[in-house]
Order: C-alpha cells, then structure tokens, then sequence
C-alpha cells in the first residue's frame, strides 16, 4: 500500500501536513475527510532511498516506451474513447511494469478526480514539466489528442538527438578506451622485460625511458591502489558533477570542446527552439514556456542561460533582444526569429529554425570522423612516438657501448 503525503486544513481552519497509506488518492481523501480535514494537495510521498542507492537506483520506463504511451493515447482518444478509460486498457496491456505501475496510480488519481496532468505530476521521473504543462493545455482547451502527438514529437525529438551524440562520441570513445588498454598491457606486461635488461648495462638511460620505467614499476607495485582509485573516481564522478560550481564549469567549457563541442551546443539549440516553439503552439505564454524549457534543460550552463533570456522578457524586452543579449546564437537566427516575431509567427519560425540545426546536426555527423581521424591519429601516433624513443634510444647506446667493449 503506497504512502501519501498530504496538505490542508482542520475544522478550525489551520493547516495542517502529514503522511498516510492509502490504496489511491480517492482514499486517503476519504480518510481525511472522516478526520474532519479538508484536503488542498495530496501526492504520493518520495520512497526513502537507500544509503547504497548509487548501486540499486529505483526503475523508470525507458523513453521509447513512454513515447509509445503518448502515441497510444492519441490513437485511442482519437477513437473516441475517454481518458480514464484509455489510461486503464493502457495499463493493462504494458509490458512495461515501472510504466504499468505509473499508469495504474494515474487511473486511480484520475478516477478521484484529478486531472490527468496532475495525475502525471506525481511521477517526474519519467514525465518531465514540459510533457505536463503541455497536456494541462490541452486538457484545459479540449485538444488532447492533439496535444498528446505534439508531446510525442517532442520526446521523439529528444530521443534523437540523444542518439545524434551518443553515435558522435562513440567512435573517440573506442579509441580510447584501445589506448588506455594498451598503455596498462605495455606498463604491466612489456615495459618490466625492457626495464631488467637494460639494467644489465651500466648506460645512463634517457628522461623518457627512465619516465616509462618509473611508472610502470609503480603500477607493478601499486595495482591494487591504482584499481581502488580508478573505481572510486568512477563512482563519484556523478557526485562531484553534481556540485552546481563544477556542473556549472564543466557544461559551459565542454562546449568549446574541439569537435564534439560544437555539435552538443547544436544539439542543445535544437531542443531548445523545437521545445520552445511546440510550447508556443499549445497555447502557453512565453514566460512560462521558457520557464519548463529552462527546467527541461540537463545543461546547467544553458539553463542558466535560458532563465536570463527569460528574466530579460520580463524586464520588458522583445525575444530578439533576450536572443542577442544571450550571445548563444548566431546573427543570421535572430535576424529569422525577428522577422518571425514582428509577424506574429514566431512558433513558426522557432520549428524552422530547429530543423536547420537538424540538418546542421545531421551534415557535422556524417563528416565527424574526417574531423577526427586527424586528431585521434596525432594522438596515438604521439604515444607511440614516445614508447619507440622509450625503448629504442637506450638500445641504440648498448649497441655503441657493445662495439667499444
């Protein structure tokens, strides 16, 4: 039986706050009621995670799948049938069970009279505020259908572009990961065998063999710390970005990145302005729109960035000057979002602007790997450069030191 939080007042008026189990929320309701309190807000309360957390996250509903329950919802209301009715068959027919689960609370909350927007409120995980405040439009306007395949083109717009720079970091990924891989075989298995012959002679070694050797006798020596420290840097990189300095600090200079940084700031334009003009097209009033969009964000530096452009339209000034005063975008944009603005078609133009970063996204891809095939090739060709003169250079000297004896 879930447990729900609760907010309202007593028969005297004062407000009052606490937790209950209840099957749904039409039953806590009831039980308040029988206890004299008038509910104002009812949810279900956030499980206590456990201290080992990092190790056994709770499950969510991947996005496809809850981009196919958009889709389907919009199919069923377009066939006429209601919205408690679709969320319930919908519920039952997941092969989903975090989705399933979701679906069976939203069919109690809604059949206790919430909204349906509401209802999907009490599971941010897996619907963000932009899915929300957009399906609150069109419950509000009668356009849920509607409503409900835009969100879907929004999610499915989302989940592209995921897959846009996971497919642009996955080949510098192999590599160095190949890298790295040879470095540890080399230090651990190849390097010693060098370093106990060269011991043999009484020749001073050069810098970058003495360099090699040090390191790998220390890796020799200390595999069990280097491994420790490895993990642990593993397990706590996502806390230490989670520190709003560094996040800050690491979303904005990633995207000077070579290469790849200009692609992700793309990517980030383009989810932008698609968001924004979907929003602008449900009916919700820029402020807020930039508001859920600010919020939708997973870039900490272009959130903050979006909130100034917000706060600039609520000083008063027009969305090309927020865009200008942003220094994200490029002259020839703003120059199509006030043309688009002083014609009252700026959702328009935002949707435009959107697929021309697409088809920017899309051209970057495709030619990223003569981008850096270059790079990567300076790269390890400078490793290998270094491990040759490592190794050959006192070589050469026992060799010299061989023909004088």
């Amino acid at each position: 039986m879930p447990n729900y939080q609760y907010q309202g007042r007593d028969s005297e008026g004062k407000k009052v706050s606490g937790r209950l189990e209840a099957e749904n929320t039409g039953d806590a309701a009831n039980f308040l009621a029988d206890k004299n309190i008038i509910p104002t807000h009812i949810e279900i309360a956030e499980q206590r995670k456990s201290s080992f957390g990092f190790l056994f996250r709770s499950s969510t509903a991947k996005p496809q799948e809850i981009l196919s329950f958009y889709r389907q919802m919009a199919t069923l209301l377009g066939a006429g049938i209601t919205v408690v009715k679709a969320v319930k068959q919908l519920a039952q027919s997941s092969v989903s069970r975090p989705l399933r689960n979701a679906l069976d609370a939203i069919f109690d909350a809604i059949s206790s009279g919430q909204t349906l927007a509401a209802s999907m409120a009490l599971y941010p995980k897996m619907f963000s505020k932009i899915e929300i405040g957009i399906i609150e439009i069109g419950e509000n306007t009668g356009r849920l259908q509607e409503i409900f395949l835009q969100v879907a083109e929004y999610l499915e717009n989302k989940i592209l572009n995921r897959k846009r720079l996971l497919a642009a970091t996955r080949y510098p990924a192999i590599v160095i990961i190949a890298v790295v891989t040879a470095i540890i075989v080399l230090n651990i298995f190849v390097i010693p065998k060098f370093a106990s012959l060269f011991s043999r002679f009484q020749v001073q070694l050069p810098l970058p063999t003495r360099v090699l050797i040090a390191v790998s006798t220390f890796m020799q020596h200390n595999w069990v710390m280097v491994l420790i420290i490895a993990v642990l840097l593993l397990l706590l990189i996502p806390y230490i970005l989670a520190i709003k300095q560094i996040r800050y600090f690491y979303d904005h200079y990633k995207l000077y990145f070579p290469v790849l940084g200009n692609l992700e700031k793309r990517i980030l334009l383009s989810q932008f302005t698609w968001a924004l003009g979907l929003i602008l097209r449900a009916g919700l009033p820029v402020l807020k729109g930039m508001t859920l969009v600010a919020e939708a964000s997973d870039n900490v530096y272009m959130h903050e960035k979006i909130t100034k452009m917000r706060d600039f339209l609520d000083q008063g000034e027009n969305f090309t000057q927020s865009m200008i005063r942003s220094g994200l975008f490029h002259s020839s944009i703003i120059q199509m979002v006030e043309v688009g603005e002083s014609s009252g078609k700026l959702d328009e133009i935002l949707n435009e602007i959107a697929n021309y970063y697409n088809r920017e996204i899309d051209y970057d891809i495709k030619r990223l790997n003569d981008l850096l095939e270059p790079l990567l090739l300076l790269v390890v060709g400078g490793m290998v450069l270094i491990l040759a003169l490592s190794i050959y250079l006192p070589m050469w000297d026992m060799v010299k030191f061989a023909k004088i004896g």
